[in-house]
């Protein structure tokens, strides 16, 4: 969540882009925050760069397709309901760490509001300051002793156990936020054994066809 999008008070509205997309470019459009009609966030104050307000993971489609994605700046601005046509995919720098929050603490992030707000605070840490804590350094939360602030920390606290599996991808913009998501696999599924032996026998009937002379169109 950017401190600057104003998300509620736009009223969750913003018009689309008009335009043509680049080569290369695609379609990002975020609907609301996760949870049950959009209501899994909480607001957090942090400093450096400085944010008070609302923060939380987002739902919405990429190129048509559903997306779950987490804010990876503070400072640019999105609206919700617009369709934005200029987003790249890439990798993020610290692509490492976040990977290993993904893994700790992803399955949790969507299951409230405070482990969502929880979880972007974990992120942001990781892209904005290099101590891994809440507490100090350049970014810092400006909340001493506050429940989501003390989650996200714990989940910072126990990266070490995780190692980088290169699944996080970074959808970008030059005029708009960034976000990270989990990249989706588009590996195709191992066919099954009825598949394998279907495949069988339409294998042996095309050689029977090829043997007596006649044309098979495929």
């Amino acid at each position: 969540m950017n401190a600057r999008k104003r998300l509620l008070s736009v009223a969750l509205a913003g018009a689309a882009c008009a335009g043509v997309a680049s080569a290369g470019a695609h379609t990002l459009d975020l609907t609301s925050f996760v949870g049950p009609g959009g209501t899994y966030y909480q607001n957090v104050d942090v400093t450096t760069p400085p944010y008070s307000g609302v923060a939380g993971g987002f739902v919405g489609t990429f190129d048509g397709s559903p997306v779950q994605v987490f804010c990876y700046e503070i400072d640019q601005e999105f609206y919700f309901g617009a369709t934005y046509y200029e987003y790249t995919l890439g990798t993020p720098s610290n692509e490492g760490l976040l990977s290993a929050l993904f893994q700790e603490a992803y399955a949790m992030a969507t299951t409230s509001a405070m482990n969502s707000a929880a979880f972007q605070l974990a992120v942001w840490e990781i892209l904005y300051d290099d101590d891994l804590s809440l507490f100090s350094g350049a970014f810092h939360t400006n909340r001493a002793g506050n429940a989501t602030d003390a989650l996200a920390q714990s989940w910072l606290d126990g990266l070490g156990g995780f190692s980088d599996k290169g699944d996080i991808i970074l959808y970008h913009s030059d005029t708009h936020q960034d976000f990270i998501g989990r990249k989706v696999s588009t590996d195709a599924p191992e066919p099954g054994p009825l598949a394998l032996i279907g495949a069988g026998l339409i294998a042996m009937v095309a050689a029977g066809r090829r043997g007596d002379g006649r044309k098979v169109r495929g």
